[in-house]
């Protein structure tokens, strides 16, 4: 008789199958953005959410969560929450998770930014690079969803769509104010996504090496007893 997959089994699969999907997209995404094949696509785009580069009042209110929620913000909400989660825990462990969720990203991010060298809306590449892919978006991400993780709430679906909502609403105000193309925060949110995935495959496939440990043990454990 067969038994049903265990919801960590599950979750690590879909995780797996995300992680590879959104790494794959980021690629083709990637070599289109360097071709210039998506220029067309983020002109039109940039029309639409800022015309004529008009900025106005609703530039100046989104700015408020480009500002409040950029990169740095988020990675120090991050390190806080993780040397809370380490302290109490009284282990590396969190430190560890931090590492595995926020550094392969951060490599993505900053490596292919300096290899592409893509210009802004405006012709610029301030910072680090060019401006594909979008760090805001994709740290953003990650550190939101480090929280989730670091809080034991990641088998919850509502917190993971907290983490989608901030994802989207931080690729909204950019669009608007014309800090990034379409494309920019659609790489980010790719980055950011996969990266979350990957960290939740290796977790649900610990669990599940941990629960085999726990099973393999029992019957062990139960022989013994009998001849205490």
């Amino acid at each position: 008789m067969t038994t049903p997959a265990r919801p960590a089994a599950a979750r690590g699969r879909a995780a797996a199958a995300c992680a590879i999907g959104c790494a794959l997209a980021f690629v083709v995404l990637a070599t289109a953005v360097a071709a210039g094949a998506t220029q067309g696509v983020d002109d039109r785009v940039r029309q639409v959410f800022r015309p004529d580069d008009v900025w106005g009042v609703t530039q100046l209110r989104v700015d408020v969560l480009v500002e409040g929620l950029q990169p740095r913000n988020a990675l120090l909400v991050a390190a806080v929450v993780t040397v809370a989660a380490a302290w109490a825990q009284r282990s590396w462990r969190p430190v560890g998770l931090a590492a595995l969720v926020v550094g392969p990203a951060g490599v993505v991010v900053l490596g292919v930014k300096e290899l592409i060298e893509h210009p802004d809306p405006h012709g610029l590449t301030p910072g680090f690079g060019g401006s594909f892919p979008s760090g805001h978006v994709a740290a953003l991400l990650v550190c939101s969803g480090l929280v989730v993780l670091l809080l034991g709430l990641g088998s919850r679906w509502t917190a993971w769509l907290v983490v989608a909502l901030l994802g989207a609403a931080m690729a909204l105000a950019l669009l608007l104010q014309a800090a990034h193309w379409a494309s920019d925060v659609l790489g980010g949110a790719l980055v950011g996504a996969a990266g979350l995935a990957t960290t939740t495959a290796v977790l649900a496939r610990r669990h599940d090496a941990a629960r085999a440990g726990q099973r393999a043990a029992a019957p062990n454990t139960s022989l013994d007893s009998r001849f205490s």
